[in-house]
């Protein structure tokens, strides 16, 4: 059963990884802007603000990142080896990912 989900996963997980790579991108770029702005006009307390949201950010999007990962490895891992798929996942989507690639 692993050899069957195996690929699938990896398929899915680098789908999830560049999703996040890209949101967690445009939240560090943006964050980094905005601190430097703030350093430039001299407001010493709210760039550290901002660096603090933006650790927290990235942080937040990580541990979301995480958990959809395990959430799609686990829905994958039940739907091959029971037929079933989860609660808020489609069966017939789930079986998409075990058809023959063309």
């Amino acid at each position: 059963m692993l050899k069957k989900i195996w690929g699938e996963n990896i398929a899915g997980q680098r789908g999830i990884g560049a999703a996040f790579t890209v949101i967690q991108l445009g939240i560090i770029i943006t964050g980094i802007v905005l601190i430097v702005a703030s350093a430039l006009m001299g407001h010493g307390t709210l760039t550290f603000i901002l660096l603090a949201l933006l650790i927290v950010a990235v942080i937040i999007t990580a541990l979301v990142q995480a958990a959809l990962s395990g959430i799609y490895s686990a829905a994958l891992y039940r739907y091959a080896s029971s037929g079933e798929g989860s609660v808020g996942f489609d069966s017939a989507v789930l079986q998409q990912a075990f058809l023959p690639k063309k």
